[in-house]
């Protein structure tokens, strides 16, 4: 038996999963694969040195060996937990550089920015957008201290991820629209839809913008490759666009846009994480981080 070996993340999957008993009810509350959270509690049970959980159909059981050993997990997460309240001084950035995709750094990261210069000290940030397929290359080269993504990953140990809240996107047309009054499929067909485009090496592509109504039955409207411009093109013509709550959400309050939600859709919707390079953030600031941007992310 080596505890020395274990993470915390591994000591606090055992402890969650003595609980619920269910890896896929935890994968689908932490935003992972069941699969993925079934090899680590194997690594952890290699590193304990034996098997903590029974598995069956049924789910998850401690083993004899396991219910002995969980009261010593449990000291450790405590003793973990004293170890991040101590007031350890966190190192001093200049600046700290996000990774992030999409529309999150319009409409998201510069409120989290003004939340955070309110505590004082980091004085600069930098912002690079990344797509998910390169956020993990980039980070093993030091790219940046912190990223908000959606989806899990694998990220290595020496980074940290926390679920900070769901994003959810609808259907947009201007205020004053000649459907303003319906929410019948028939009626919205009858006008074009913004489309997202992207430039790549063979040309433009066309991109998924998440909307339940796919392109081929939906009547061609202008191309655009980000939501900000998806959202001006709509309130400055008769087309609409599914499009990310988060960009829409200021112009709906002013009375500016319409949200159009079509009962025969599929409600959509996707976790957000924040992740952080975790010799380089101090948890204080993590966790004020991880509220912020969970509070707009609900407002």
């Amino acid at each position: 038996m080596d505890f020395g070996e274990l993470k915390l993340k591994e000591i606090s999957l055992i402890i969650e999963l003595s609980k619920t008993g269910s890896l896929r009810e935890l994968a689908r509350h932490q935003g992972f694969r069941p699969g993925q959270l079934s090899k680590w509690v194997s690594g952890a049970e290699t590193k304990i040195g034996f098997r903590v959980f029974d598995r069956s159909t049924y789910g998850l059981t401690l083993t004899p060996e396991g219910r002995e050993v969980l009261p010593l997990l449990e000291q450790l997460q405590q003793a973990y937990a004293n170890l991040e309240s101590l007031p350890v001084s966190a190192p001093v950035l200049d600046e700290m550089t996000f990774a992030t995709n999409s529309f999150f750094s319009t409409h998201l990261l510069p409120s989290l920015f003004a939340d955070i210069t309110k505590g004082g000290a980091p004085t600069r940030f930098r912002l690079i957008d990344l797509p998910p397929t390169q956020m993990l290359s980039v980070a093993m080269r030091g790219g940046f201290q912190c990223a908000v993504h959606m989806g899990g990953m694998d990220w290595p140990g020496t980074w940290t991820s926390r679920f900070v809240g769901d994003l959810h996107w609808h259907l947009y047309c201007r205020s004053g629209h000649p459907t303003e009054g319906s929410q019948q499929l028939t009626q919205i067909l009858k006008y074009p839809f913004v489309s997202p485009v992207y430039w790549t090496k063979e040309g433009i592509k066309f991109g998924d913008d998440q909307c339940p109504l796919p392109m081929n039955k939906r009547k061609k409207g202008d191309l655009t490759a980000t939501a900000s411009s998806a959202l001006e093109i709509v309130l400055r013509s008769d087309q609409f666009a599914f499009l990310p709550e988060i960009v829409a959400r200021p112009y709906v309050e002013r009375g500016d846009l319409l949200q159009k939600d079509v009962r025969s859709w599929r409600k959509v919707s996707a976790k957000v994480y924040l992740t952080v390079k975790s010799d380089q953030i101090s948890q204080k600031l993590f966790k004020k981080m991880q509220e912020q941007l969970h509070f707009h992310l609900s407002e």
